[in-house]
């Protein structure tokens, strides 16, 4: 019997037996309370909306990401387009984000502010996208509201301030990152003219732009010394925000808060030897951790506590082991930086310090330039006196009340909450509470390889783990740059993906999704089985958060606005897998969930969050701060108005849905009528079927989009969840490393 392809139905025909075949268990779907709301608009000109970019704290508005122009956005689909949607009483509508070509012809965000109310993009100007890309010598950064239409009238200089190098030399604008409000903007250039007469003049230079526009244009370079007339501190090597160093690639990079008190601390690492045989490009070079205080003084962070000196760097600096900057509060009194020049004691091996930042001599006030390290504590003590040979760090509270870190050493002797205790080789994760200033406490071993922790044979880490970074191992956690580790209640709740068997119930092989609270020691596995099916959730597929990805550079990415797990309470927690956790998931394809504690019981609850009988994974599972809103994205039409097979960004919304609308669907002719020529998704949920579109603008006409066929997950470890590839490829806006034409990093 031929089969029909109900794409070429009409609409109404469609979505009517598309939803006789939903069977009535597919209601039960989501977690009690949640509704599907349609976040992205249904027409986006065949292409996909796939990446969930920043997630505002209050649920209400979300950035994404397509190659299609739509919703009023120029017509370009040679490179990726920013959008936001807002939530209305009625539905979703969307707003492009790019500066319109007659202010801007090049042009794209990078970062957003904490509160997604701003964008912020960096762009060139001249008579067109090409001259402007080539030829110009005149940048800038634009801040948006996104709240208002991307028209020209709505953009803003940051600063007030157009930047034009020297002897009409061609400008580079790379950004590096922000403060939370973007009143701050660090950045450098790929010039070979200096913006400041006591600049360099090349992308060595690391400028300090004051955004508010409150006040005169105020640029400032950074790497200045505290002479009378400042001058860069290292002539030769270039600094970096931060412990984002060249020689690193893209792996181990550490910004958090690098940008700290909305910029008047910036922490920045520079090697401080100089001369024609510095290596600046190497792990070798000496170094050191300096912050920029209110851009009139610098201090070394890094130096030895019995040291003292005014001059930056202190003598004997260029002698010292390099120091990594690993992050920061967000109002800059406590920093995080790892050495193995012993600072406080005789200690030998690789340590982590937290230095505090304050008014000199206990005073309760001071001006910022007058801040200084006012004490140095050593946060790997070994019990026994040894070397903590300290790995890296997972994680930095935003304020600096916990951090979470792996080292080899015992730095506490007293068992976790199963009864495990650090193995000395290991690699044992601990958090340390700089509120109490007690030893770290001891959460577990980690997976470094086959049957390995560190270089501790461990019978509970799986055998087919491969070794180095960015393998199958746990050691991603803390070496490179996009860690499935995140925080919420300031510290208190790590979410993690890990090999390790931290839990008397998790037997298998395959990496586990677990939830740690600092204040009473427990740890709780969230990717398993409801009610003990699928072996309780021991199979064979990894289970994954969206990685904490800081090389990103943007107060997005440190935020977590683009891969939140867990609300702030450390009661629900959302992962992917492809293992059948729940009844319901039946396409053996990767699936969101969500794990959450009920009031009145101490038995957790696992819930589908997509539908699990999708034909393709999905993607970018993001949860609020509140936990009300998880934003994914499927190609599956969760509501009738879906039709087209693209992938779309969904919100399970608890308490969601809005009110029934007799709008009918918006008018087509020709081919538009048609939709996609695949086969539609069955569409689900009764509960949301008379929700409103959630947005207004007219559909193109004669445009299709074809679906690719999906793919069963095989293999162990098939179920890994990935963002889906952008079609098309990403041209290069700028040989800057962290801007291009699409707004990718």
């Amino acid at each position: 019997m031929r089969s029909i392809n109900y794409r070429r139905l009409p609409w109404l025909v469609a979505t009517a037996f598309s939803i006789c075949l939903v069977a009535s268990s597919s209601a039960s779907a989501l977690p009690e309370g949640r509704v599907y709301e349609m976040v992205s608009p249904v027409f986006k000109g065949g292409y996909d909306a796939n990446v969930v970019k920043a997630v505002a704290p209050n649920g209400e508005a979300v950035a994404f990401e397509s190659l299609g122009a739509f919703a009023g956005a120029a017509a370009d689909n040679s490179r990726l387009n920013w959008y936001v949607a807002h939530r209305q009483s009625s539905g979703w509508t969307t707003l492009p984000l790019i500066a319109p070509a007659s202010l801007a012809p090049a042009s794209a965000p990078v970062d957003f502010s904490a509160d997604l109310e701003t964008s912020l993009s960096p762009a060139y100007f001249g008579p067109n996208f090409g001259a402007a890309l080539s030829e110009g010598m005149e940048g800038a950064f634009l801040l948006h509201n996104t709240g208002m239409a991307d028209v020209a009238t709505n953009f803003e200089l940051a600063g007030g301030l157009r930047m034009k190098t020297e002897n009409d030399t061609q400008i580079s604008l790379s950004y590096y990152g922000s403060s939370p409000s973007l009143s701050h903007i660090v950045f450098t250039t790929g010039t070979l003219g200096p913006l400041l007469d006591e600049a360099k003049g090349d992308d060595s230079d690391m400028y300090d732009l004051e955004a508010t526009g409150e006040s005169a244009p105020s640029l400032k370079l950074v790497e200045l010394n505290n002479e009378t007339r400042p001058k860069p501190i290292n002539p030769v090597c270039a600094p970096y925000l931060g412990n984002d160093a060249p020689y690193l690639g893209n792996s181990s990079k550490r910004i958090f808060n690098a940008v700290a008190d909305e910029g008047r601390e910036i922490f920045f690492g520079l090697d401080v030897e100089s001369g024609p045989h510095a290596m600046c490009t190497t792990t070798t070079a000496p170094s050191q951790l300096f912050v920029r205080l209110g851009g009139s003084r610098t201090i070394e962070v890094s130096k030895p506590a019995a040291e003292e000196c005014q001059e930056v760097p202190c003598p004997g600096a260029a002698s010292h082991a390099p120091a990594k900057f690993q992050g920061a509060s967000e109002n800059g009194r406590r920093v995080f930086f790892t050495t193995t020049q012993p600072l406080t004691s005789a200690t030998t091996g690789n340590d982590l310090y937290m230095a505090e930042i304050g008014c000199p001599n206990g005073e309760g006030s001071c001006t910022v330039a007058d801040r200084e390290v006012t004490s140095l504590d050593l946060v790997s003590r070994d019990i026994e006196g040894e070397a903590a040979n300290v790995q890296g760090v997972v994680a930095v509270a935003p304020d600096g009340s916990h951090v979470y870190f792996v080292a080899q050493g015992v730095l506490n002797a007293a068992p976790n909450a199963q009864g495990v205790v650090a193995v000395k080789d290991a690699d044992n994760l601990y958090v340390y509470d700089s509120e109490s200033g007690q030893a770290p406490t001891f959460v577990g071993d980690l997976c470094s390889g086959p049957g390995l922790s560190g270089s501790a044979p461990d019978t509970r880490c799986p055998t087919d783990l491969t070794v180095g970074e960015g393998q199958e191992n746990d050691s991603n956690l803390w070496l490179v740059n996009d860690r499935e580790a995140q925080l919420a209640g300031d510290g208190r709740f790590l979410v993690f993906a890990t090999y390790a068997q931290l839990s008397s119930h998790d037997t298998d092989g395959a990496k586990d999704v677990y939830l740690y609270d600092a204040q009473t020691g427990t740890q709780e596995r969230a990717s398993v089985g409801e009610r003990g099916r699928d072996a309780g959730g021991n199979g064979e597929f990894d289970a994954k958060i969206v990685p904490a990805d800081e090389a990103l550079g943007g107060m997005y990415a440190m935020r977590g606005m683009n891969s939140r797990a867990s609300d702030e309470q450390g009661s629900r927690v959302v992962f992917s897998t492809a293992e059948p956790l729940v009844e319901g998931a039946v396409n053996g394809l990767v699936n969101a969930y969500e794990w959450h504690k009920q009031p009145g019981s101490s038995e957790p609850v696992v819930s589908l969050v997509s539908t699990g009988i999708s034909s393709e994974p999905v993607s970018g599972v993001v949860m609020s701060p509140d936990g009300r809103d998880v934003f994914f994205a499927t190609s599956q039409g969760l509501l009738p108005q879906d039709t087209d097979g693209a992938f779309d960004i969904y919100d399970a919304r608890l308490g969601g849905g809005f009110p029934e609308t007799s709008t009918p669907p918006a008018p087509c002719s020709g081919d538009a009528c048609q939709g996609s020529l695949s086969t539609p998704a069955p569409l689900l949920i009764p509960g949301s079927l008379p929700q409103a579109p959630g947005e207004n603008y007219p559909p193109p006409h004669g445009v299709v989009k074809t679906k690719k066929k999906a793919k069963k997950a095989k293999g162990k470890h098939a179920g890994k969840s990935k963002k889906k590839p952008a079609k098309g490829s990403r041209s290069s806006l700028r040989a800057g490393k962290r801007f291009d034409a699409g707004g990718g990093k």
